[in-house]
């Protein structure tokens, strides 16, 4: 499943856009949800975590698309964001917020075709870099991005995930070594999180997802740095 938001202050090139996007995942037979805003600040309130794909018109009423990828990339440095203008001079302040691509209007079907080709291409490769977890009775592939935090549940593993939970028959030190230290610290020996679910520093609390995990005296210092530095990296 592929998940698209489309925003566009015009109702008609919405629509006209909307339609392409769907004769594109049909001939690419994607399992596809799309959803349609008037204004970037209706897709804000109505924001998902699981969108993959944000198509923006530049020019709009109210704050611009520009304005809103900034508040996007505010909370979710991994949405794909294509922008569509009729001024090819937007596109440098396009790069500041890390667009992937951009169509001049009127975007005909080749032009939105080959564009999303490229993203298609580029989510393929992303998703890929999934981890196998040991379970008792066998095993699983999950993405990583889904993964808000992983603790010690006996001598299993408690994997919480975005929807679910999972238990693990592997160890904390075997699963950290399959995950991005750029994204994932262990910041109490019985607990490793995910740094893009942080939400607060609690003294010796950290808030995860909206649950509250221990974080070690000894590692509070290495967890700020890492939580600093992963977030540099995404602005």
């Amino acid at each position: 499943m592929i998940y698209i938001d489309i925003v566009d202050d015009s109702a008609a090139d919405c629509e006209a856009m909307l339609q392409q996007v769907q004769r594109f995942c049909s001939s690419y037979v994607l399992d596809a949800s799309i959803r349609c805003f008037c204004s970037g600040e209706e897709l804000l309130d109505n924001y998902c975590n699981k969108t993959d794909l944000v198509i923006l018109d530049i020019q709009m009423e109210g704050q611009n698309g520009i304005e809103i990828a900034r508040e996007i990339r505010s909370f979710d440095s991994d949405v794909l964001l294509l922008f569509i203008t009729n001024l090819a001079h937007y596109a440098l302040e396009g790069y500041s917020v890390n667009a992937c691509d951009f169509i001049l209007k009127p975007a005909d079907y080749l032009q939105v075709s080959e564009s999303l080709t490229r993203i298609l291409q580029h989510l393929q490769k992303r998703n890929t870099a999934k981890i196998s977890i040991k379970q008792k009775d066998g095993m699983v592939v999950v993405d990583p991005q889904r993964i808000i935090y992983v603790e010690t549940y006996g001598r299993k593993l408690r994997i919480r995930l975005d929807t679910d939970a999972l238990l693990c028959t592997d160890t904390l030190t075997n699963l950290e070594q399959q995950l991005d230290s750029r994204l994932f610290f262990r910041c109490h020996n019985a607990y490793l999180v995910n740094l893009k679910q942080v939400g607060r520093l609690m003294g010796s609390e950290v808030e995860v997802g909206g649950e509250s995990i221990p974080l070690s005296k000894h590692r509070r210092k290495q967890f700020i740095a890492a939580l600093s530095s992963y977030l540099g990296d995404a602005i």
